[in-house]
């Protein structure tokens, strides 16, 4: 929560500032600029595994936003100058031209990346944790856990659903969604969800439901 109150006030502060410089015209090279160009190319650079690990559902909307709308001004703030060529730096015009690249790259490719990325990194620590939940070491059916990042997205929690009849299935979420909807990576030895999710995987979205190998499926719910 605490988000949500210090973005905004970031927002504002850089909106001050801002006009401070246009009624004092603070050159570019200053050590506000400098800082605004490294805080803004950490912005980009952040900018997916933060939404990928720490947002999810509704609540994303509360921090996505004021996310995108701080770069965008601190953006805007660093752009005026080059275009009003008022003597910018190469550090400067350098840093906001990787900002805005990996900015927007992140946007249209970044959450696609990151999750295959975590799939390929992070197979082998979920292997474990479906080991340590086919040998009873879970005694709930929801299981928080302690991993950075997050194993699962909306606050590392997974479902263990350990069936009488022996058959164990374990959800590590991709997106943990709204209300009933989800993206997760699910592993299974329910025959009965196996049948259920490969007949997903052969339907109109092969994109969104995947089998990634055996008893391991990515699933839209």
């Amino acid at each position: 929560m605490g988000l949500i109150i210090v973005i905004p006030v970031i927002g504002i502060f850089i909106l001050i500032l801002s006009r401070q410089r246009q009624e004092k015209e603070v050159k570019s090279t200053s050590v506000v600029d400098r800082i605004f160009t490294i805080i803004l190319i950490s912005l980009a650079i952040f900018q997916s595994p933060f939404f990928y690990y720490y947002t999810f559902g509704l609540f994303s909307i509360v921090i996505v936003f004021p996310y995108l709308i701080i770069a965008l001004i601190l953006t805007i703030y660093l752009l005026m100058p080059w275009i009003q060529n008022k003597g910018v730096t190469k550090f400067h015009k350098i840093g906001l031209s990787i900002s805005i690249i990996i900015g927007i790259s992140s946007l249209i490719f970044g959450s696609d990346l990151i999750e295959k990325l975590d799939w390929d990194l992070r197979l082998k620590e979920r292997e474990r944790i479906v080991e340590k939940a086919i040998n009873g070491e879970f005694e709930d059916y929801k299981v928080k856990l302690n991993h950075f990042p997050p194993i699962s997205n909306g606050g590392n929690e997974i479902f263990v659903d350990d069936k009488p009849s022996g058959s164990i299935t374990v959800t590590f979420f991709i997106d943990r969604g709204f209300i009933d909807h989800y993206y997760a990576f699910i592993y299974t030895t329910d025959t009965t969800r196996i049948r259920t999710y490969d007949a997903k995987t052969k339907s109109d979205h092969p994109k969104i439901n995947k089998k990634l190998s055996e008893n391991w499926y990515r699933i839209a719910e």
